[in-house]
Order: C-alpha cells, then sequence, then structure tokens
C-alpha cells in the first residue's frame, strides 16, 4: 500500500483570483448597499402592491356597475384608512390602562409565582419584581401620555404622514 504525502503545516497554496471575479464581488456589493439604501421605498412598494392587489377586484366589480375606477379607489382607500384610525384610536387606550394595571399587580404575581415554584424563589431577587414593575409603568405612562400629548401625536404623524400618503396616492394611481 503505496503512503499519500500529505502536504505539511507550513506549505503555501497561491489562490489566483481574476479580476473579472473581483469586479463581479464589487458589483454585487454595490447592489446590496444600494438596495439596502432604498430599503424604505421598496417597503412602500411592496404595502402598495399589497392594497392595490387587495382593492382592485373591488373596484373591477364597481367599474362593471358603472361607477369610475378613481372614485371606487377612493372610496375604498379612504375606508381603509378609516378603519385603521378608528382601530388604533380604540386600542391604544386600553391597551395602556392594562399595562399600568399589570404594572400595578407584579408583587402580588411574583409573590404567587415565588409560593408556587419555591425552587426558584431563591435564586430569583424580589429586585426582578421591582423592575418589571418599574419598566411596566413607565411603558403605560409613555402610552398615555404619547396618546395624549398632542405634540407627540402631531410629531409622530407628520413623521409617518409623507409614507402614508405616498402609500395612498401610488395605490390610487395604480388602481385607476
Amino acid at each position: 500500500m503505496a503512503q499519500s504525502k500529505s502536504p505539511s503545516p507550513l506549505q503555501r497554496v497561491r489562490v489566483d483570483i481574476s479580476t473579472r471575479t473581483i469586479v463581479k464581488i464589487i458589483l454585487i456589493l454595490l447592489g446590496l448597499a444600494f438596495v439596502y439604501s432604498i430599503r424604505n421605498i421598496l417597503l412602500l412598494l411592496f404595502i402598495v402592491f399589497i392594497l392595490n392587489s387587495a382593492i382592485d377586484p373591488i373596484v373591477d366589480k364597481w367599474e362593471k356597475r358603472g361607477i369610475p375606477r378613481a372614485a371606487t379607489a377612493f372610496i375604498l382607500l379612504f375606508l381603509v384608512v378609516s378603519f385603521l384610525i378608528a382601530l388604533i384610536a380604540l386600542l391604544i387606550p386600553p391597551i395602556a390602562e392594562q399595562l399600568v394595571e399589570l404594572a400595578r399587580h407584579i408583587p402580588e404575581y411574583y409573590d404567587r409565582f415565588a409560593y408556587e415554584y419555591s425552587q426558584v424563589r431563591d435564586t430569583i431577587p424580589p429586585s426582578v419584581a421591582e423592575n418589571i414593575q418599574q419598566v411596566l409603568t413607565s411603558l403605560g405612562d409613555n402610552l398615555k401620555n404619547g396618546a395624549q400629548s398632542t405634540v407627540g401625536a402631531v410629531s409622530s404623524v407628520f413623521g409617518g404622514l409623507v409614507s402614508i400618503l405616498t402609500v395612498l396616492v401610488l395605490t390610487f394611481y395604480t388602481s385607476s
């Protein structure tokens, strides 16, 4: 049986990379950087595509009944936006109240947990319950203040207003 020679650990290996390969790698990295830089625009276009796909069958039905596509698209988008605003306005206050209520009852929950699981009681210090209570209280207060503060609401709405308007205009444009 012939023994094969294994390369010594100090043997040098030469790797040749062609210029074409380097150019391809650079172009791929530049392409990825470009896609990353326009990721927000791509997300908006994806949302437009989803909205357009959702309302297009309804717009087609109403167009067959004699209602113009633009009017149908406008009505549907108005209804969607109204629904989302109402949903947000109805959900934030109860969630904030429940978080504050949860924060108030954390010590009771901790005591009950520690009683039920006595092995764990010795490993978890009581300061953990206090920290959780502080976090939940501040989160609930921030939600309440954010929902009630006019300045906070206006700034957060204005920050996303351009994106929302862009989505609505593009959806309207592509569906009519």
